[in-house]
This record gives structure tokens, sequence and C-alpha cells, in this order.
């Protein structure tokens, strides 16, 4: 890795595993701490401002700011301290972390629990990558705040079970509308049916699929995990979207 690059790579200051009832007393780092719940209810102080979390919460904490963790049960949590040159909002705030948020998180303490040379030249890509999913999680909810509560909740529904089949009149149930409510706001905010806009996603998450070659998924495995119960439709499905079939997609990215 030449010089360059590792002005830019965030860097990881120290990482640790919390696991108990006692107050968290207060205390301050000298990079922007990450602390994410995977067990419990606890709330952070920060001088009067009081922010509560549960399991599946991410903390985010400024450098140099005192706070202190009052766990309300029994709470287990992941927490990383870092230093970045690239802009990152340390702002006191909590998000909804994902499986992203969490298999980094994970990665970051057991690496700094067991590698002890050369560890920033690793660290340093999974902590980027985490920073960038979390101001990319933030940029998406800020966007969908402008749309209509129930449009929100359609995506959200179909974006978590877009792996199933996805009959309008269960996600409209999902979303608390009449179907023909739910096409007309996917039409008026998004300029997609909502026919249109599922399978926008699930033809991409196929392209995804069918580019993985370490996996060697079959074409019906393909099918299915993007919610096709009929290979047979899945493949008529892609050829129209994309004007290939599925095979031809896969052997044209080996050729690449």
């Amino acid at each position: 890795m030449d010089n360059r690059t590792e002005t830019w790579l965030p860097i990881l200051l120290h990482s640790g595993r919390f696991s108990g009832t006692r107050r968290c007393k207060l205390h301050q780092h000298d990079g922007a701490e990450l602390v994410l719940i995977e067990k419990g209810h606890c709330e952070i102080e920060i001088g009067k401002l009081k922010i509560k979390g549960e399991a599946g919460t991410l903390y985010v904490l400024p450098g140099k700011v005192k706070h202190a963790q009052c766990n309300l049960d029994l709470v287990s949590t992941l927490y990383i301290t870092f230093q970045h040159d690239a802009p990152f909002d340390e702002s006191p705030r909590t998000l909804e972390a994902d499986k992203c948020i969490s298999r980094w998180m994970e990665d970051l303490c057991s690496m700094d629990e067991t590698i002890h040379t050369g560890l920033d030249q690793i660290s340093g890509g999974i902590l980027y990558s985490l920073l960038q999913r979390i101001n990319q999680l933030e940029n998406t909810a800020q966007k969908r705040h402008n749309l209509h509560p129930a449009l929100e909740r359609a995506i959200n529904y179909i974006e978590n079970h877009i792996n199933r089949p996805l009959p309008l009149d269960l996600i409209a149930r999902h979303a608390g509308i009449s179907k023909s409510h739910l096409s007309a706001l996917f039409r008026e905010h998004l300029n997609h049916s909502p026919t249109a806009y599922i399978l926008d996603l699930k033809m991409t998450m196929a392209k995804r699929l069918l580019r993985n070659l370490y996996a060697e998924l079959s074409i019906k495995e393909i099918s299915a995990s993007c919610g096709f119960n009929d290979p047979n439709y899945f493949c008529r499905i892609f050829r129209k979207h994309y004007q290939e079939s599925p095979v031809h997609y896969r052997q044209r990215v080996i050729k690449a």
C-alpha cells in the first residue's frame, strides 16, 4: 500500500466488547466512536443530551467529547474509536445498523484482538467501508424522509423481502393503504409502477448473483433467490429486461 492510500484510510485506534449492567462513567476518546448495541437497552449521556438505544442501534459519538453510558438492563456492545481524514459527520446520533455494519464491527473487534502486526493496513479498508455504509444509509433515509409515509413503508418492505414473491396486495397491506393508492403513490413520487420498481430491483439482484462466479449458483438457485418460483419465467423476464438470457449474460461476464 502506498503512502497516498494510507493517508486517506481511517485509522482504528481502539476496539472492544462490553457486557454488563454497570454504568460506564463519564469519559472521552481522542477519536470518534461507534457503539453498536447487540443486546439490551441503554442511554448515552452527552451533557444534557440523552440518547436512548436498544439492540440493533448504532451510536455515532464525536471525539474529545465527554459522555457516559447508563445501562438499563443487561447490555452487550461492540465499540470502536477511530481517526479519519475523509469527511465524516461526527455529530452525536443513532441509526439502525444493518447486517453489513454489524458484521464489519465484529470483524474490526476480532481483528484487533488477534492481529498485532500490520493491523492498520487491513482494518483501514473495512473501517472505510463501514463509514461509507453509514453515510449511504443516512443519505437514503434523508431522501425517503420526504416521501409519503405509506410509500416509505412499502419501499422498506419490498427491499427487506426482495427474495420473495411480492404481490401488490401484500405490499399495500403492510403499507396500510389500498392497492390503487399504492400504485398512485409510486407513479407520483417515483414515476414507476410498483411492479416495475420491484422488477428492476429483482433484475439488478439477478445480475449481481450471475456475476458472482465463485458461488457457482445455478439458474434455478438464482431464480429462487430473486423470488421467482419458476426458473423458465425468470429467464423470460431477464431476457425481456436485458435483451439476453441469464446464461449468455454470465458467459459474457466470464469472457470479459
